[in-house]
């Protein structure tokens, strides 16, 4: 039961990026008579799979809201990195106005992104930072990554190490330090917040966040989304029992105060 919460978290936090990736990248200017366009290029399309399912119809629910053109392209197999930079080379040459690329390896992609760039498309890294180490060989690699790379969207769940633990089996650590790498090189990133009521909404948490936010140089915007619980009826439809039943939605109150604590509107 505690995997399935982490899983059922997790989805909900992607979700919700996907509509930060529209509003932020892609939303059309009043001026703007032309749609924007993006191609996703997550690691794997598989309908069997409840967290690329969720994440891709994110991105399909973000597009129609802000009226813009949306592609995927997804390999049939996870961690298919040959496939994968065959869709990146494809998306490249339909010249969208923006890449977002779910790397399956971080020194893969780096001569397609940077060709993607000559072309004038944006890239943008969709990352929860969880492999980040500054041993080898995995740091050079990333460090070539970033150079083709315009725009992070970081994930920061829990600023907690212990209830980072308990919510994804896994420390913060080397996320809270790939923050702060991104920082010293001055990275552009968006840092994503998923408020969840009794999981993060403490305000001691929400403060702590705060000021570890607040010492990084590179943050052009941090956005506090609201957990919502669209995956439920999949649970009920299988005769499972979902794991964040009486989880509600945050109220406005929660949302506005971890809005003001954060500082969303600066």
């Amino acid at each position: 039961m505690k995997s399935h919460k982490k899983e059922i978290i997790t989805v909900a936090i992607l979700m919700a990026a996907a509509v930060v990736i529209f509003a932020g990248i892609l939303k059309p200017e009043a001026t703007q008579t032309k749609k924007c366009s993006l191609i996703y290029i997550p690691k794997i399309r598989d309908n069997t799979n409840d967290f690329w399912t969720s994440v891709i119809s994110g991105c399909k629910m973000a597009a129609e809201e802000y009226e813009s053109d949306l592609e995927i392209l997804a390999p049939d197999k996870e961690e298919n990195i040959e496939e994968q930079n065959k869709l990146l080379k494809k998306a490249i040459e339909q010249k969208p106005d923006a890449i977002l690329f779910s790397p399956s390896s971080m020194d893969a992609s780096d001569e397609l992104l940077k060709e993607a760039k000559e072309k004038g498309i944006h890239t943008v890294i969709d990352t929860a930072g969880g492999p980040f180490t500054r041993e080898e060989p995995f740091f050079s690699k990333f460090k070539q990554l970033m150079k083709v790379t315009d725009l992070v969207l970081l994930d920061i769940k829990h600023i907690d190490e212990k209830a980072h633990k308990e919510l994804t089996g896994h420390t913060n650590q080397n996320i809270l330090e790939f923050a702060k790498y991104l920082s010293d090189i001055q990275k552009p990133v968006w840092i994503r917040h998923v408020l969840v009521p009794t999981i993060n909404t403490d305000e001691v948490y929400l403060k702590r966040l705060h000021q570890f936010v607040a010492q990084l140089k590179n943050v052009e915007r941090v956005e506090v989304l609201p957990y919502h619980t669209l995956g439920a009826y999949k649970w009920k439809e299988l005769g499972l029992e979902y794991p964040l039943e009486g989880i509600p939605t945050p109220s406005n109150q929660q949302l506005q105060i971890a809005n003001t604590i954060l500082e969303t509107g600066k």
